[in-house]
């Protein structure tokens, strides 16, 4: 009431005393309450506003994920979505580093591509390979695992899994 009142309007309402049902008939004090109650009432409209363009961005968002589970279950072949995945998540991986302290934390690199991909790689046969070369082979030995796994596990047991790993990857984020 503070905010929407006159301090002198409510330093007057304090100075009378008013019956609970006596009606006020003082127009100051009439028209102090209607602008009040219009200010009130502009200010929930516009947090209903405000509400509303919050869940149609929620809704948008909706629909993408939605419309990426359908393609999910209904495509055959993820194959080249699972090697875009991979070639994001190394370069991703390896922008952080530099060739220099790179060959410093190979071994952390090493334990976050076998904790992610299953991949261990010797660093030795590495350390001769210039930097964007050496990220270009362990995407490449990467994927070249992919598709072993797929062929050893068979095609329609491995498009299953993989299926079930992307949705519940997609539903997680």
């Amino acid at each position: 009431m503070n905010i929407f009142i006159p301090s002198n309007v409510i330093s007057f309402m304090k100075d009378i005393t008013l019956n609970e049902d006596e009606p006020i008939e003082n127009i100051l004090i009439t028209k102090s309450i209607e602008n009040a109650q219009r200010k009130i009432e502009s200010k929930n409209f516009e947090i209903r506003k405000s509400l509303l363009e919050y869940d149609n961005v929620i809704n948008d968002q909706r629909k993408i994920i939605y419309f990426n589970r359908d393609k999910i279950l209904l495509s055959n072949d993820l194959s080249s979505k699972v090697v875009k995945i991979i070639k994001i998540i190394i370069n991703r991986l390896f922008r952080q580093f530099n060739q220099n302290n790179f060959l410093l934390n190979y071994k952390n690199i090493s334990k976050i591509i076998y904790k992610n991909f299953n991949y261990n790689f010797n660093i030795l046969y590495f350390k001769t390979k210039k930097f964007n070369d050496f990220i270009k082979i362990i995407i490449k030995n990467l994927i070249r695992l992919y598709y072993e796994k797929k062929v050893n596990l068979g095609i329609k047991l491995f498009i299953n899994l993989e299926r079930n790993i992307i949705l519940s990857t997609l539903d997680l984020y």
